[in-house]
């Protein structure tokens, strides 16, 4: 069973919503999914009333934590996630969208994806380009004709300067995420020590994160806790109509 998951932390994220509701790539991409898990972190009831009012997403199902930790969240998530006997995992945070408007082969890079039944994860918000930055890639790649897959791993990622393992858009076969989500994991507690922790564990540790020659989705920025400017996450989402 394919199944993705996002999560909302708190409040105050109309403004994704809004483009969420906008974004026909990631609809697209979803709608492809047996079930469409949305979380809600502590959450008022007004902002999750206001997501299910715009959300365009089919096969949605909810999911309501309150009073723990993010990581914690993830501990039942992995629960939940064993309940539907999900085979593949896709993983996106609420403030992640397309990178642009151009038509992809989601049918068939899902296809591809579900050939691996084991060890298999592509990250879907990098490519060659912006990993190695000019850089010779030296990686063995397949060429499927509408894409290419580059086999890549956490240690490439380090090597050219990037987290080697984050919580960018990514899909994964379920064993994967019972090596990511460790007991570690869940007693970081916050998402950003959970998130560093990741990185941390990965610069030791080899694992394959594949990446397609086309970067799909980006997380955009532009509420919440960050670093760096969020100006150019709001000119790319003004310019294709979404906020």
């Amino acid at each position: 069973m394919l199944v993705s998951f996002t999560q909302t932390y708190g409040n105050a994220r109309r403004i994704l919503y809004n483009a969420y509701s906008k974004d026909k790539q990631m609809i697209k991409f979803k709608s492809l999914f047996d079930i469409n898990l949305h979380a809600f972190h502590n959450c008022s009831k007004e902002t999750i009333d206001y997501y299910k009012k715009v959300n365009e997403v089919p096969n949605s199902e909810y999911i309501y934590f309150n009073d723990i930790s993010y990581g914690e969240c993830i501990a039942e998530l992995k629960k939940k996630l064993n309940e539907l006997n999900c085979t593949h995992f896709f993983f996106s945070q609420d403030d992640s969208f397309s990178v642009d408007d151009e038509e992809v082969d989601y049918e068939g890079i899902l296809e591809y994806v579900k050939k691996h039944d084991k060890n298999f994860m592509l990250n879907l918000s990098y490519n060659p380009e912006r990993t190695f930055i000019g850089a010779e890639c030296n990686s063995e790649y397949e060429d499927h004709g509408t894409f290419k897959v580059y086999h890549t791993t956490t240690f490439d990622y380090k090597k050219f300067n990037h987290w080697a393992m984050n919580d960018e858009p990514y899909i994964a076969t379920i064993d994967i995420i019972n090596k990511l989500y460790d007991e570690t994991y869940v007693k970081k507690g916050d998402i950003w020590s959970c998130e560093y922790y990741l990185t941390e564990k990965y610069e030791k540790e080899e694992l394959e994160r594949y990446m397609l020659n086309k970067m799909l989705f980006n997380n955009y920025n532009i509420v919440g806790r960050f670093t760096g400017s969020s100006r150019h996450f709001y000119t790319r989402l003004k310019n294709r109509k979404m906020i």
